[in-house]
């Protein structure tokens, strides 16, 4: 089984992994055609394959054009997940952050500063994969384990 995890947007990622061994990951591409490649050439290997799409929303505090691209990016990675079902052997689903991060054990009580929440995301990505991690990336190799924790059996 392969199990991928896609985080939306302008600065996501995607991470894949199988039934053993590490995460790998890259930046999701600008354009759909790239992000599809990538996809695409995973799916080919012919292994059962399950995506989980984290399913964000836009902040009320956003601007009218970001709040666009966000849902652009977002629909952008459904899209991806859902074309890899009805053309592979895949299934996908929708996880909210809350969901995955709580299973990571990501959840801290109180305020806690972006930086600080990003850098222990990337901490913690760091122990799946040999890969470079990045802020763009870590959310998406630690989508990709949960995936495989939580589905593998």
């Amino acid at each position: 089984m392969l199990y991928i995890g896609i985080d939306p947007g302008k600065a996501g990622g995607i991470a894949w992994r199988g039934e053993t061994g590490e995460a790998y990951s890259r930046k999701l591409f600008v354009t759909y055609e790239d992000n599809w490649r990538t996809i695409e050439a995973l799916l080919k290997l012919n292994i059962p394959t399950h995506i989980l799409v984290e399913k964000v929303h836009s902040m009320p505090t956003q601007g009218v054009v970001s709040t666009f691209s966000f849902g652009t990016a977002f629909g952008h990675a459904k899209s991806l997940a859902a074309i890899s079902c009805s053309i592979y052997d895949a299934t996908w689903e929708l996880v909210t952050p809350q969901r995955w991060q709580k299973h990571m054990g990501l959840i801290i009580k109180g305020k806690v500063d972006s930086t600080v929440k990003k850098n222990r995301h990337k901490q913690l990505a760091l122990r799946y994969t040999k890969d470079k991690v990045t802020h763009a990336v870590s959310d998406a190799i630690l989508i990709a384990q949960y995936n495989y924790e939580v589905n593998s059996e």
